[in-house]
């Protein structure tokens, strides 16, 4: 609520409302805290059951949960409801016999959803007609939610198309047909028009298929329930154009992080969605910067002294987090470890967390998807979520709360994915498969088979062992059965072996695509035996 129309709403309501005036710190003169007015809080503690290090109290009109962290940190949020808005009235941390550091004050959980129709793709329907499989709505319904070239948010005629066909065109120029299924070819291929305005099964898509809407609260009441060693606070009432539920917050005992969820249905039928998430009214009295890494590991940060921010600010950091820092704290915000991407052909940073200062001495931060890809020849590979009707989605953000400064704060985040490395197992290897790196056709054109791919160094220093690439994709001569083949599988098996060494295999398997239609992996005892160094458990 804005501090205009909180006085106005105090003036018309101030005899049924409790009013709860927050003073501002000295040095907030250029940008004092708002006063807020807090509804009377109805909470239910029915399923909650208190223990040593996680607890939950009423305390006037807010709800406090307090918890203990990693190395003796204690741990504070406390919860209100304002005109119908779930507040985090204060969020704070201290050390083990320490003072307890605000990193904000009076945070308002902000959500925003853009959804398209989810259709089923050319290249799952093309193996079925090739099958004899009629197209029927019964089928169509049960592929279309596995759909991977889908792009709900792309329309006809939209600049990515442009930009799709004008990459092709240049390709076909170059010499870089493209012939194999799924509409990628091979070097060396004659060209061949594959321009694919529309990708799916069906009419063409429209722009009013695409809806967006922002999250707003019509709340009351709260509920709090421990499940063993974690905690969550629901606040239903909410709304969000096509979804409504709940807004949850989750903290676990033993650790810094406090979760973020909007838990939301749809009745719609073939939704298929992005969001955005974040926490706004962050004080620059309390943290007057935001830090990251960038995506070459370089330390960046932003100090809120310039303009305000019309849009979010999309930051492409590296490990996707954001640290809001303070002086004697930070606040990290940060995707969901392993549920937050969404199928992809190319794995870039789009740019996952996000700032945006929203007036002097004020912004807020979190995580979002990007609607699009960048690159011009994917740009009908951008498939969202998927949302049946009915069922929950949890759209989720991530906070860890440190009583240290921006990068230990970082450090302490990365902790939960092992610094996004594969963790050694003793006796074991780790394997990955799939990798479409045209690794022959770019050996070839650096003039040498024993160049170095940073593609590999980059796997590699991620604590991988074992890379199976997939040429004779949309590359080299997949359906060419004589000389042209076996002369690029020469090369291609040559320069695996000469990209493997005592404790790296690089393994030459092909996604050909050829003969048998649909897509598949094959490697042969020949290929086995041209990179000998094998995974032993």
């Amino acid at each position: 609520m804005s501090l205009k129309r909180s006085i106005v709403f105090a003036g018309l309501a101030a005899a049924a409302m409790a009013v709860a005036l927050v003073v501002p710190s000295p040095a907030s003169t250029l940008s004092p805290m708002p006063v807020l007015f807090a509804d009377s809080l109805n909470c239910n503690l029915s399923q909650y059951k208190a223990a040593q290090g996680l607890t939950a109290a009423i305390d006037q009109d807010m709800l406090v949960v307090s918890w203990t962290g990693q190395n003796g940190a204690e741990l504070r949020a406390r919860y209100g409801i304002d005109a119908g808005q779930p507040v985090i009235r204060d969020l704070a941390v201290k050390k083990a016999g320490g003072q307890w550091t605000t990193l904000g004050k009076n945070l308002t959980p902000e959500y925003h959803v853009v959804s398209g129709v989810r259709r089923m793709a050319n290249d799952q329907a093309n193996p079925l007609r090739q099958a004899g499989i009629e197209l029927t709505e019964e089928v169509i319904a049960k592929n279309r939610w596995y759909a991977f070239w889908d792009a709900p948010l792309v329309m006809p005629g939209s600049q990515e198309l442009q930009d799709e066909a004008a990459w092709q065109r240049a390709r076909q120029g170059g010499g870089r047909g493209e012939g194999n299924a799924g509409g990628r070819g091979g070097r060396g291929q004659e060209p061949q028009a594959v321009l694919q305005p529309n990708r799916t099964v069906g009419p063409q898509r429209t722009p009013s298929e695409i809806r967006r809407a922002d999250a707003s609260f019509h709340t009351t009441s709260c509920s709090v329930k421990t499940d063993g060693a974690s905690l969550m606070v629901t606040f239903p009432g909410l709304s969000m154009g096509i979804f409504a539920g709940d807004l949850q917050f989750t903290v676990y005992k033993g650790t810094n992080l406090l979760r973020m969820d909007a838990a939301a249905k749809t009745g719609e039928q073939w939704v298929a969605y992005k969001y955005d998430a974040g926490l706004k009214g962050f004080s620059t009295d309390f943290t007057p910067r935001v830090t990251w890494r960038d995506t070459g590991g370089h330390p960046q940060h932003h100090q809120f002294g310039g303009v305000v921010n019309n849009t979010l600010a999309r930051v492409k950091a590296q490990n996707r987090l954001i640290v809001a820092e303070a002086d004697g704290g930070a606040l990290a915000a940060f995707t969901p470890p392993h549920t937050f991407f969404l199928t992809r052909e190319k794995d870039t940073n789009l740019g996952y967390v996000w700032y945006r200062k929203d007036a002097e001495g004020r912004f807020g931060v979190g995580i979002g998807m990007p609607e699009r890809e960048e690159d011009p020849q994917y740009v009908q590979n951008f498939a969202l979520y998927n949302a049946p009707p009915g069922t929950v989605q949890r759209m989720g953000v991530y906070f860890y709360a440190s009583p240290d400064g921006g990068e230990p704060a970082r450090q302490a985040v990365l902790a939960f994915t092992h610094g996004d490395t594969f963790k050694p197992l003793p006796g074991y290897k780790t394997f990955v498969n799939h990798f479409h790196l045209d690794f022959t056709g770019r050996q070839r054109a650096s003039g040498s088979l024993d160049t170095p791919f940073q593609d590999l160094a980059a796997m590699r220093s991620l604590g991988l062992n074992v890379i199976g690439l997939s040429d004779f994709h949309f590359e080299l001569h997949a359906n060419d059965a004589g000389p042209l083949r076996l002369a690029d599988q020469k090369d291609y098996f040559e320069a695996t072996r000469r990209a493997s060494d005592k404790d790296f295999l690089v393994v030459p398997w092909e996604e050909p695509s050829a003969y048998f239609g649909g897509h598949y992996n094959i490697t042969a005892r020949s290929i086995t035996r041209a990179a000998p160094r094998t995974c032993r458990p």
